[in-house]
């Protein structure tokens, strides 16, 4: 059997590779279309909640597999939204329910949520009614264009496109960016972004002119090809997501270290702080596996957690890949000792017992196997 590290890098290696094998499968490629033709016929909580298979596959998509039969409970959340910081969803800690509600928003966008266009189409055509258009209502693609174009003198930096999904819209669509940077960080989706576009030449009217007219030449192609737009985040962020949990689930059914690593991976760009690493079993579980500190830990006092971490981890060199890649490889070397995923023939060289080494040891012997250095 190869290692957790070698099993986690055939897939992390090459992530847009393994993303679309994963959704040409068979059974993943059947709920994706049945998803995809049945999203835009739900107009409330109700009939959402009803249809066990869409629901199903959006609460996988969204990491809540462990919460489907909870509907009540996702009901409330649905229900409350989260324009007001008091709401349900945005009073809970784990932030997966925020995310959750914010693609299927139906406080706000009623029966509109299910759209292609829901926010986007929203602020477009409230600013445009205000503004006057002169474009078609019925071309979306106009819309967008136009919307784009009024828009632009207040674009600074990468953080105004961002922070307004019609012109996330144009700027993805005209780049080709792929579908799945929804379900990526901000700091990812800003990356993404920024090695394709100069967002300062935006001000400049030829150079958003050129933007303007690849974004119109993609957005037909793209309006040819499928029923729906590819920025919905109700559709895009839930497709992309289904695929990268089912992604991670299916290698952890094989090794429960490679699925481990992997949302490590994803998730580290958004660990702001040991409080979040805490508030995350997963994560919480490879920072300990790494670190070497005891699973009993998680039941002690939240404080003596938090300084046993901040002892041995700069939490902030979590923002640097890099660093993050080297954990990782800390991990599943730990990892693979601690749960004999691979057995350590160096250690039975040294007649040792895993309980006799200590974390350091443990994980040069096993980098020696791995033939790190």
């Amino acid at each position: 059997m190869s290692s957790t590290f070698t099993e986690y890098r055939l897939i992390a290696g090459n992530m847009t590779k393994a993303l679309e094998r994963k959704a040409s499968e068979g059974s993943v490629r059947l709920e994706i279309e049945y998803f995809k033709s049945h999203i835009e016929t739900v107009g409330s909580i109700d009939e959402f909640l009803a249809d066990n298979r869409l629901y199903g596959f959006a609460m996988r998509a969204y990491g809540l597999d462990d919460m489907i039969y909870a509907k009540g409970f996702m009901k409330k959340a649905l229900a409350g939204g989260i324009e007001d910081a008091n709401s349900f969803a945005n009073r809970l800690s784990d932030s997966r329910y925020k995310e959750f509600v914010a693609a299927f928003n139906f406080a706000k966008y009623g029966d509109k949520t299910t759209t292609w266009s829901n926010a986007g189409k929203a602020t477009i055509s409230a600013y445009t009614q205000t503004m006057g258009s002169g474009a078609d209502a019925n071309d979306e693609g106009a819309q967008l264009r136009l919307y784009f174009e009024k828009q632009s003198s207040k674009i600074a930096s990468v953080t105004d496109i961002l922070a307004d999904q019609a012109l996330m819209a144009v700027v993805r669509t005209a780049l080709g960016l792929p579908a799945s940077m929804a379900s990526a960080s901000v700091a990812a989706q800003a990356a993404l972004i920024e090695g394709k576009l100069d967002v300062a030449s935006l001000q400049n009217s030829s150079a958003r002119g050129a933007l303007l007219d690849k974004f119109t030449a993609a957005f037909k192609t793209e309006k040819a090809a499928t029923k729906t737009g590819t920025w919905s985040e109700t559709e895009t962020g839930t497709l992309s997501g289904y695929v990268r949990q089912t992604l991670e689930a299916d290698a952890g059914s094989e090794d429960e270290g490679v699925r481990l690593a992997l949302y490590f991976k994803r998730k580290a760009p958004e660990i702001k702080s040991t409080l979040s690493i805490l508030g995350d079993k997963a994560l919480a579980e490879v920072v300990r596996t790494a670190l070497g500190l005891p699973a009993e830990m998680a039941q002690g006092d939240i404080d003596a957690q938090v300084a046993a971490i901040d002892r041995k981890l700069d939490v902030a060199s979590l923002q640097d890949p890099a660093a993050v890649d080297k954990f990782i490889r800390r991990f599943t070397a730990l990892w693979d000792v601690q749960n004999d995923t691979v057995q350590s023939s160096t250690l039975t060289l040294f007649g040792a017992s895993r309980q006799d080494l200590d974390t350091d040891l443990l994980l040069k012997l096993q980098n020696i196997r791995l033939g790190a250095r």
